[in-house]
C-alpha cells in the first residue's frame, strides 16, 4: 500500500512541476549543396549534356563597358583516357603582363551576384583580371582566383583585355617550353594524320589554329543529344570519327589535342559565356561553356572557340568552290561556278550592286561595261574578284582543241565586229552565227599549230592539236574483290588501225556510275601497248573500273569500263560488361567495317536470353543506341547480329553478364558521430564482396546466403547529404543518398511561465560539445514569433508575456551557415505562482499521508480459517471468518456478504479473500482433495519428484513424513487428521 501511495505522489508533482531543461531528438534539413570537381573532367560522361538542357539561374552579372564574353573558373591541363586533369600550381601575386607588341587596351569593371552562393572552387573572372573586392588566392599560370572564405554572394573585378591586330598574329611564333600543354595522349595514327592534312597549307602557329577551329566549325555540327562513346574508344576519336556531332567540350577538347599535335601549346577552359554588353544579364545553366585557350610568344594566353553550330542556325560555309568570271564585248559579264550555287549571290562593280538568289553553275549579267573596272562575287564567306581595262572586241573560245586526225574541230568567235582575218596552217571554214562567227577547224594531218584570229585589229590564238585515236581495253580484272585489298587490273592500249601505243599513263578509277566521276583507284605505264595496275578499293559496291588514257600526243586520249563489286566483312563493337543491376539497360555499340570505318543506315537484332528483342538502326557514325529491360536476377547473354548485305559479309558479338538486385534497409538520416548502419540482400548471388564507397570512406562486405551487413563510421562534425554506392566487381549497381546531420544539442530553460508576466526563455545550443557562436534563433510559442543571436555561451535570450494559462507548443529554429534545426517543445502556462501550487500539494501529500497511517490500515479485512493446514477432504465443511463485515471472494468472484461464511468446495485450489469497498484485504489459499492420502501422496511428490526406481527412503531419508508417505503409499493403514497435520509441519520444516 505504501508503493502505490509513493507512486500517487510522484505522479501528481511531476504533473504540477515541470523540469527547467531537458533535451529531445532533433531533425536537421541541409540546404542544398552544389558538389562538383575543379580537378577532374571526364569528357565521355559530358556534363555539358545535362547543363545546356537547364534554364535555371546561375548569377546576376553587370559590366560596364561591355567587354567580357568569357568567365572562367577551371583550366585544364592533362588528357588521357577521355578524362582532362588539372595540375597542382602555385599561389602567387596579381601580375598581368602587357604584351610588348602593337596593341589596344580596353578596361572594364564587373560585378558578380551569386544565386545560390558559391561554398567550393573558384571565382568566375575574365582572362587578364588585375583586381578583385573580396580576399582570394591568385594563381598566375591560370589566371584563376579562389576565395579565402566561403560562402560568397557578390564580388566585383577589373579586366583589362588587349587586343592585337590580326596580321601580327599570324606572324607570332609559339614557346616550346610549355611542355605540359603540348601533352598529347596515345591515340591512333589517323588522329595525327587529320592534323597535319587540316594545317598543310598553313604556315604559323595563329593560322594553323584558325585551320582547326575552322575545320571543325565547318565539318561537324552541335548536337545536345549525340551517342556517348563505346568503351575502348577514346572521346576524341569518337567524335572526330563516328559520330562527328558533340558540344562545347567535344569541340574545344579536339581541338586542343589537334593544336597540340601540330605544335601549338594549348589547354581546355570551362566557365560560362556571356553577352559582351554594358548593363545587368542573367546567366543561366545552359550558358555553361568550355573553349580552349592556345599560347603565342610576345601575345601569352589567346582565347580560341572552336565550337560548332546546330545545322539550322546558319548555312554551312561554301568550301571548295571556284568562279571565273569573263566580260562579254557588250559589257555583260558571265560567272561560272566550279559546281553548283544554291543561295545569295552578291555582285558589285564601281558603279552597280546586285543580289541574286543562285541556282546552278553560272549566272549572266546585264552590267554595260564600258571601261576599266573591279568586279567582284561574293559567296557566302568566299570572294572572287577581277579587274579589267574594259570590254574586250571578241571573246575566242576555247582557246585550245584536239581533234583526232580526219576530224573537224570548231571555235565559238562572239563579237559584234565585221572585220576578221584568219592565220591557219590547216583548211578552215568560217561560218557567221548569232553573237558572231564560228571557225570551222579541218584536222588533215597530224601535228600541233597555232591558229590566228585577229578581229578588229585585237589579235587571238588558238591552239589546235591534231592527233590518233586509241583504244584502251581492260582484258583481265577479278569480278569480286574485298574492300581495301589490292587486286590486278591488265589491258591493252592501241591506236585505230591495231598498233601498240609505246609509251602512256595509264589511270584506273572505280565509278558508280561510268560517265560520272569516279575515285583513282591505280596508276601505272603503258610499255608496248600493255599495262597491269595494282589497285585497291576503299568503299563496298557495284563498280565501273575505268582505265583511262589520258594521252601522249600524238595519241589521244580513250577509255575503258567493265564492272566489278566490292565486299567487305562487318564487326560489332559495343560496350559489354560483366555486372549490371536489374532494370532497364543501355545497350550501345557501333557497326563497322574490318577498316574501322561506320556503317550507316543498317539494323542490327538484339536477343536477350535467345529471345529476340527488336532492331536498332546505325547512325551516320556506324553507331546504334538502345534499351532493354532486365526482369530477374542471374545470369544472362546479350547477342547482337548483323544479317549483312550483298556487299557487307554478317557478324555478331555475344557476351554473357550477371545482373543483380541490391534490396537496402537503412536510416535516410543519421546523426554526425553514428553509424550509417545498411542491411543489404543481393539478389543474383549467394556469396561474394560488395564494395562500398562514399565521400565518408570505401569499405568491402562480405556477402553470405545473399545477405550482408555493414556500418559506415561519421564523425560528430560531418554533415551534408552523402552519396553511397555499392559495387560488384568494379560495376555500380545500386546508389543511395544519406544526411548526415551535425551533432546538436539543444536545450531550452524557463518552460514554466506565469500568465500575463514578462518571463526569460533561454534556448542553448551545443555544437558537438562546444557552444554555437552567432546562430540565429528563431522562437515560435503559440502566435508569437521572435528572434535573437545566440552568445559566446550559444545562449539565445527571449523575453516572453504570454496572456492565458494553458500547455503550448512551441519551436525553437536554429539557423546555421548550411542548415537549420528544428527543435519543438511545449511551455506551460500558469495563472497563479508556483509557491501556491506548493502550498496546495503539501496540503494533499498531508492528506494522502494521514489516510495511509489511520484510515486505510482499518479497512483492510482479514481472513481466518478453522483449519491449519488449510486442507480440507471433499464434502467437509469449511468454517470462514472475516475480521469485518464485507465481501467473501472465492477466485475473485464474490460469494457473499457478511462476517462467518460455511461453505463446502470440489476438489480443487481455491483463493480466498475479501473486499469492503474499493480495498481488498488478504488472500489466502485453500486445498480440497478426495482423501487425505491423495494429498500426502501429491504434497510428497510435488516436493522430492516422483522417482519409481527408488524407495521414499533413499529419496526423502528416514523420518516421520516419510513414514507416513510409505503407509500411505502402500497401503498398509488409512491416516488420522493428526498424523495429517503431523506429516504437513513435517514436510513445511524440510
Amino acid at each position: 500500500m505504501r508503493k502505490i501511495t509513493s507512486t500517487l505522489i510522484l505522479a501528481l508533482v511531476g504533473f504540477l512541476l515541470i523540469s527547467s531543461s531537458y533535451q529531445q531528438t532533433i531533425s536537421f534539413r541541409p540546404l542544398p549543396k552544389v558538389v562538383e570537381s575543379g580537378n577532374e573532367l571526364d569528357v565521355s560522361r559530358n556534363i555539358y549534356y545535362t547543363y545546356l538542357k537547364s534554364n535555371v539561374p546561375i548569377m546576376r552579372v553587370t559590366q560596364k563597358v561591355g567587354i567580357v564574353e568569357y568567365l572562367r573558373q577551371n583550366v585544364y591541363v592533362t588528357y588521357e583516357n577521355g578524362v582532362w586533369r588539372a595540375k597542382r600550381v602555385n599561389v602567387g601575386n596579381i601580375s598581368v603582363e602587357e604584351p610588348s607588341l602593337p596593341h589596344k587596351v580596353l578596361r572594364d569593371l564587373v560585378k558578380v551576384e551569386l544565386n545560390p552562393p558559391l561554398i567550393k572552387g573558384n571565382l568566375f573572372t575574365a582572362l587578364h583580371t588585375v583586381s578583385l573586392s573580396i580576399p582570394s588566392d591568385y594563381y598566375p599560370e591560370y589566371e584563376l582566383f579562389k576565395p579565402k572564405e566561403y560562402p560568397v554572394a557578390s564580388y566585383s573585378f577589373e579586366v583589362v583585355k588587349y587586343v592585337i591586330p590580326e596580321d601580327i598574329l599570324r606572324k607570332l611564333p609559339t614557346d616550346d617550353s610549355l611542355k605540359d600543354y603540348l601533352q598529347v595522349p596515345k591515340l591512333s595514327r589517323r588522329v595525327y594524320e587529320l592534323a597535319f592534312n587540316i594545317t598543310r597549307n598553313a604556315k604559323t602557329p595563329y593560322e594553323k589554329a584558325l585551320a582547326i577551329k575552322e575545320f571543325l566549325v565547318n565539318n561537324y555540327i552541335y548536337d545536345e543529344n549525340p551517342i556517348p562513346p563505346v568503351p575502348g574508344i577514346d572521346p576524341v576519336e569518337w567524335f572526330l570519327f563516328y559520330t562527328k556531332r558533340g558540344v562545347c567540350l567535344d569541340f574545344n577538347t579536339a581541338f586542343v589535342i589537334l593544336a597540340r599535335i601540330v605544335g601549338i601549346p594549348a589547354r581546355l577552359v570551362t566557365g560560362y559565356r556571356i553577352e559582351k554588353m554594358p548593363g545587368t544579364q542573367v546567366v543561366r545553366t545552359r550558358q555553361a561553356h568550355a573553349w580552349a585557350e592556345i599560347y603565342l610568344k610576345g601575345a601569352g594566353w589567346i582565347t580560341v572557340d572552336a565550337t560548332g553550330y546546330r545545322r539550322e542556325e546558319r548555312p554551312r560555309e561554301v568550301a571548295n568552290l571556284r568562279a571565273n568570271i569573263t566580260v562579254l564585248p557588250n559589257g555583260s559579264v558571265i560567272v561560272t561556278f566550279s559546281r553548283n550555287v544554291n543561295g545569295s549571290v552578291e555582285v558589285s562593280t564601281y558603279s552597280t550592286k546586285l543580289s541574286l538568289n543562285v541556282s546552278g553553275k553560272s549566272l549572266i549579267l546585264p552590267l554595260n561595261i564600258t571601261g576599266p573596272d573591279k568586279i567582284t562575287v561574293r559567296v557566302g564567306n568566299l570572294i572572287f574578284e577581277k579587274i579589267i581595262t574594259g570590254p574586250p572586241k571578241a571573246i575566242v573560245t576555247p582557246s585550245e582543241i584536239t581533234i583526232a586526225k580526219g576530224e573537224n574541230g570548231s571555235v565559238k568567235i562572239i563579237t559584234f565586229q565585221n572585220k576578221i582575218s584568219i592565220d591557219s596552217p590547216l583548211p578552215y571554214e568560217l561560218v557567221r552565227d548569232s553573237n558572231g562567227f564560228k571557225l570551222i577547224l579541218k584536222g588533215e594531218k597530224v601535228g600541233r599549230y597555232k591558229i590566228g584570229v585577229e578581229v578588229g585589229g585585237e589579235p587571238h590564238v588558238v591552239l589546235l592539236n591534231v592527233g590518233l585515236k586509241t583504244r584502251v581495253k581492260i582484258v583481265r580484272w577479278p569480278n569480286l574483290v574485298w574492300e581495301d585489298k589490292e587486286f590486278y587490273v591488265e589491258g591493252t592500249l592501241m591506236t585505230e588501225d591495231g598498233r601498240p601505243v609505246p609509251r602512256g599513263v595509264i589511270i584506273i578509277e572505280a565509278r558508280k556510275n561510268k560517265d560520272g566521276n569516279g575515285v583513282v583507284i591505280g596508276k601505272g605505264e603503258v610499255r608496248e601497248g600493255r599495262f597491269r595496275i595494282k589497285c585497291k578499293i576503299g568503299e563496298v559496291g557495284d563498280y565501273h573500273i575505268v582505265a583511262i588514257y589520258q594521252g601522249h600526243f600524238p595519241f589521244l586520249p580513250s577509255t575503258s569500263d567493265p564492272k566489278i563489286r566490292v565486299i567487305s566483312s562487318s564487326k560489332i563493337i559495343a560496350e559489354t560488361f560483366n555486372v549490371t543491376s536489374v532494370g532497364v539497360i543501355s545497350i550501345r555499340g557501333a557497326l563497322l567495317k574490318e577498316n574501322d570505318e561506320p556503317i550507316p543506315g543498317e539494323s542490327v537484332k538484339i536477343q536477350l536470353d535467345g529471345r529476340d528483342m527488336g532492331f536498332l538502326r546505325t547512325g551516320s557514325g556506324g553507331t546504334f543506341l538502345g534499351v532493354i529491360k532486365i526482369s530477374t536476377p542471374g545470369w544472362h547473354t546479350i547477342k547482337i547480329t548483323y544479317p549483312g548485305n550483298e556487299f557487307l559479309e554478317p557478324s555478331s558479338l555475344e557476351w554473357h553478364f550477371l545482373a543483380l538486385k541490391l534490396l537496402l534497409k537503412y536510416d535516410d538520416i543519421v546523426e554526425g558521430g553514428e553509424p550509417i548502419k545498411i542491411t543489404g540482400e543481393v539478389q543474383g548471388i549467394r556469396n561474394g564482396i560488395i564494395m562500398i564507397k562514399s565521400e565518408l570512406g570505401s569499405l568491402s562486405v562480405k556477402v553470405r546466403d545473399g545477405k550482408f551487413q555493414a556500418k559506415i563510421p561519421t564523425r560528430s562534425d560531418t554533415e551534408g547529404v552523402y552519396k553511397i554506392t555499392f559495387l560488384y566487381e568494379d560495376t555500380v549497381i545500386r546508389e543511395i543518398s544519406v544526411i548526415v546531420r551535425p551533432k546538436i544539442d539543444v536545450m531550452v530553460q524557463g518552460k514554466l511561465l506565469l500568465a500575463n508576466k514578462s518571463d526569460l526563455v533561454k534556448i542553448k545550443v551545443l555544437y558537438g560539445d562546444k557552444p554555437l557562436q552567432n546562430a540565429t534563433v528563431y522562437l515560435r510559442i503559440g502566435n508569437v514569433s521572435m528572434l535573437n543571436i545566440t552568445d559566446e555561451r550559444g545562449i539565445a535570450k527571449f523575453n516572453v508575456l504570454l496572456e492565458r494559462p494553458g500547455r503550448y507548443h512551441a519551436e525553437a529554429l536554429i539557423i546555421m551557415g548550411n542548415g537549420f534545426v528544428s527543435y519543438p517543445f511545449s511551455v506551460r502556462v500558469i495563472r497563479f505562482p508556483l509557491y501556491i501550487y506548493a502550498v496546495i500539494s503539501i496540503l494533499l501529500l498531508s492528506l494522502l499521508y494521514i489516510a495511509s497511517r489511520f484510515i486505510l490500515p482499518r479497512l483492510n479485512i482479514r481472513v481466518e480459517l478453522n483449519r491449519f493446514p488449510p486442507v480440507y477432504v471433499e464434502g467437509e465443511e469449511i468454517l470462514i471468518r472475516l475480521s469485518m463485515k464485507g465481501t467473501l471472494l472465492i477466485n475473485n468472484r464474490p460469494v457473499g456478504y457478511g462476517k462467518v461464511f460455511k461453505l463446502k468446495l470440489t476438489p480443487g485450489i481455491y483463493r480466498v479473500s475479501a473486499r469492503k469497498w474499493f480495498i481488498k484485504g488478504e488472500e489466502k489459499i485453500i486445498t480440497v482433495v478426495e482423501t487425505l492420502e491423495e494429498a500426502i501422496i501429491r504434497a510428497f511428490n510435488e516436493r522430492f519428484g516422483d522417482e519409481p526406481a527408488k524407495t521414499p527412503r533413499e529419496i526423502a531419508g528416514k523420518s516421520i513424513v516419510t513414514e507416513i508417505f510409505e503407509r500411505v503409499r502402500y497401503g498398509l493403514s488409512r491416516i488420522s487428521k493428526d498424523e495429517f497435520v503431523t506429516f504437513w509441519r513435517g514436510l513445511n520444516e524440510r
